[in-house]
């Protein structure tokens, strides 16, 4: 997970769980994240589970996709929604289990940098830079 989002979901009061290579943990930990779990050592689902009193997650920011999204999925709480920002795992396809999605009023929402063109990237760091740098500098 790139380190601007747990950083930035805490500047916004947000309580931040991670995943997070062993390696990495404490560096992800020190931006802001409430728990970072070893996502090669851990099932991130149970301990999502028992972070939130078995509620669930508000959001899921993944990167990943693949078959972490059913997972995803079941980490949240009802009402809660997964952006799926990217397919790192190469896993063009995933079964997305619609009975959870539907039963639980979840939303699923796919966006990506790569189809934005070049000023509406621009504007979107502009917004970034402005909004956020200025709460990371003041430890907010």
């Amino acid at each position: 997970m790139p380190h601007f989002v747990p950083a930035a979901a805490h500047a916004l009061g947000a309580t931040v769980y991670a995943t997070a290579s062993a390696s990495r943990l404490a560096d992800v930990g020190s931006i802001g994240a409430a728990a970072v779990i070893d996502y090669r050592a851990d099932d991130f689902e149970s301990v999502v589970a028992r972070l939130t009193d078995r509620r669930g997650a508000d959001a899921v920011i993944d990167f990943v996709g693949g078959d972490y999204l059913p997972r995803n999925l079941r980490s949240l709480r009802r009402g809660g929604t997964l952006v799926q920002v990217g397919i790192l795992s190469g896993q063009h396809a995933p079964s997305i289990p619609l009975n959870l999605l539907l039963h639980n009023h979840l939303r699923l929402v796919g966006t990506v940098m790569k189809s934005r063109g070049v000023d509406e990237k621009r504007a979107m760091v502009r917004r970034f830079s402005e909004g956020f740098f200025p709460l990371f500098e003041s430890g907010g």
